[in-house]
């Protein structure tokens, strides 16, 4: 499994940040602290990974950046400094995150994202793109279960997201996030999982009691 491979690699070499080398030419990369390995729902999905193929032996421009910024940040004492240093390295690691998407290589997406919350998790932007990589990955999902799953996670992200965000921005992300639970509620129907799909609904009828879509499909599942 990807989780295990990714786990051993870092263990082995003790690094923060594994070569995205080759995502831009093709192969393994990014990304993770420990702290959020558990946190990652794509990485667990192996068949959106991609097969591996040649890799290279270099480092791209985000990738030093990130080194040098870690690398600086391991010599400051003072934690205000540190603080400010470690919103600057969540920036560049959002940015690994935004170009691994592009790349198609959604679960180390997932984890430089993930990473980036972590350094900074007051930032509601970090959660708002998670959602939005979950909502793409389950659009290449090859079952309606992995797609719920995908779907849910979406919502839990938004919903964080609309938690830490100013006010004129949370009826955005609410509907966003119902609109999420909706497409898992969905997806479990799909799946053929009544009971999955009832629950999905509950939390969507619960952030929106007048939407009409979560209320007709409560209605099927009755």
């Amino acid at each position: 499994m990807l989780r295990e491979r990714m786990q051993t690699w870092l263990t082995m070499t003790g690094a923060s940040v594994l070569l995205l080398s080759a995502f831009a030419l093709g192969a393994t990369g990014v990304v993770a602290g420990r702290a959020f390995w558990d946190q990652a729902v794509i990485l667990d999905s192996t068949d959106l990974v991609p097969p591996p193929v040649r890799t290279y032996d270099v480092i791209t421009p985000v990738e030093q950046r990130i080194n040098e910024r870690e690398g600086y940040i391991r010599k400051l004492r003072n934690r205000e400094a540190i603080a400010r240093e470690n919103v600057a390295l969540a920036s560049l690691y959002s940015e690994l995150g935004r170009k691994s998407e592009s790349l198609g290589r959604l679960p180390h997406a997932e984890l430089a994202l993930l990473k980036a919350s972590t350094l900074y998790p007051s930032s509601p932007q970090f959660r708002e793109d998670l959602a939005n990589l979950y909502e793409n990955a389950s659009k290449r999902a090859e079952s309606p279960e992995q797609r719920a799953v995908l779907l849910s996670q979406a919502a839990e992200s938004w919903l964080t997201a609309e938690s830490l965000a100013t006010k004129d921005l949370r009826p955005r992300l609410r509907v966003a996030a119902v609109e999420a639970r909706t497409g898992s509620a969905q997806a479990w129907i799909s799946a053929g999982n009544s009971r999955r799909a009832r629950d999905e609904l509950s939390r969507a009828a619960a952030l929106a009691p007048n939407d009409t879509q979560v209320r007709d499909l409560a209605r099927l599942l009755r």
